[in-house]
């Protein structure tokens, strides 16, 4: 009994900190993120170690857990071979991957033992991102306002954002966790069909505080995901929901675009799509994509290693790994046969979706999943702490809608 209070304890602090800390690119040891992560990896081996009778899908799940960890390895070896990417920078993607690994790898074994429920993450997760988006709110009105200077905040905290003036003293504010917001929103909006029973009132206070932390976030991307999420969720109402809901819609947009002015919503708008920063943006993005593919034309098949970079882009001078197209990234550390194994473990984990018996849900939650791992293209999250509790979410809403789905119709759900 102590030994599982433990386990939960320290989870649900990884969970929290994971989804609540953004990141400052270079936390040590002692950080809240650092400490609860290694109290629950250690618990989760002690429960292994301490449990001692396994079965078939618990045995399963270690020796891929296990196997995906010496593919790593091996990568590991090959980038020192060629002499090419410092041991910092080798270490560092290293890590990253691991950490992606075990807190799956964790979620999933609590849950095939009965540690854990998927209800329990649901919750820990959604709270945790509601109080994110709230505080993230509550510091963007306190700087219009003037009580208070964020980016003087974030920036002596350490934490790594992403800042530009949008319109009339209101500022971009985005953080490494902003990611997980539009995903989760879907989530919400799904309570009652992942068996996480929330009032009426909380998903609406949670969607409007939402919705306003992405709209600070300022980005494309995000925003676009959020009004795929609300769309995806949408279709799957019952037809009077669909019509009420349509119409609230209306009405919100045509109230807030009264609120602000057709004018300043106009330079918001050009801002974000064609102003000169989102061009610079963009062709950072194309060299990226440039430099990438030449590496990946001198390492094909294998690549360069775990964290290696091309010397013609570095995107960032701390981490010389770290880049905004993720996914030509991995190219050119993994080559195309590592890739290949990468995206393989990345459909593994959202195969239930797509897979018997079929319904609108599922294929709603499945397409989120696939545009969690399209972010790779424009966005470096597809491996991080917060990452691995996301892929966490999506397997257990797998497994929580499968389950369902026996006794729950298409028309119903």
């Amino acid at each position: 009994m102590p030994l599982r209070w433990f386990v939960l304890a320290s989870f649900f602090a990884m969970i929290f900190f994971g989804l609540f800390l953004p990141s400052d690119g270079n936390h040590g040891l002692l950080s809240p993120k650092s400490l609860s992560f290694l109290a629950s990896a250690s618990c989760w081996i002690l429960s292994i170690f301490l449990h001692r009778r396994y079965s078939g899908k618990n045995l399963g799940l270690l020796i891929v857990s296990f196997s995906v960890f010496a593919v790593l390895l091996a990568w590991i070896f090959l980038g020192i071979l060629y002499g090419e990417t410092p041991f910092s920078s080798q270490f560092d993607q290293f890590k990253l991957f691991l950490i992606t690994l075990i807190v799956v790898a964790m979620t999933l074994y609590y849950v095939q033992t009965d540690i854990l429920r998927p209800e329990q993450l649901y919750r820990c997760a959604i709270y945790t991102n509601f109080i994110y988006c709230g505080a993230k709110s509550l510091g963007a009105l306190l700087h219009v306002t003037g009580l208070m200077n964020i980016l003087t905040f974030m920036q002596k905290t350490g934490i790594r954002f992403m800042s530009m003036d949008i319109h009339a003293g209101v500022i971009r504010l985005q953080t490494s966790v902003d990611i997980v917001t539009p995903y989760l929103l879907l989530f919400v909006l799904n309570s009652d069909r992942l068996g996480i029973h929330f009032s009426k009132k909380f998903r609406y206070i949670y969607t409007t505080v939402a919705l306003l932390s992405i709209l600070l976030s300022f980005s494309r991307y995000l925003i676009v995901v959020s009004w795929i999420a609300l769309f995806l969720y949408w279709i799957t109402a019952k037809p009077l929901s669909q019509l009420s809901g349509g119409v609230v819609a209306v009405f919100i947009l045509v109230m807030g675009m009264s609120a602000i002015g057709p004018e300043n919503a106009y330079k918001v708008i050009e801002k974000r799509l064609f102003s000169l920063d989102n061009y610079y943006s963009d062709q950072t993005r194309v060299e990226q994509v440039s430099a990438l593919s030449t590496e990946v034309a001198c390492y094909p098949l294998l690549g360069k290693g775990i964290g290696g970079y091309a010397p013609d882009c570095i995107r960032d001078p701390s981490f010389f790994h770290s880049y905004e197209v993720q996914w030509v990234a991995f190219t050119m550390q993994l080559g195309f046969v590592g890739v290949a194994c990468l995206l393989t473990a990345f459909i593994a984990i959202g195969w239930p979706y797509f897979v018997p018996p079929y319904t609108m849900v599922k294929m709603t939650f499945g397409a989120m999943y696939a545009l969690w791992l399209l972010s790779g293209f424009t966005n470096p999250f597809l491996i991080s702490l917060t990452s691995g509790i996301m892929y966490s979410l999506f397997a257990c809403a797998a497994l929580t809608l499968n389950t369902r789905s026996a006794y729950l119709s298409q028309g119903q759900v």
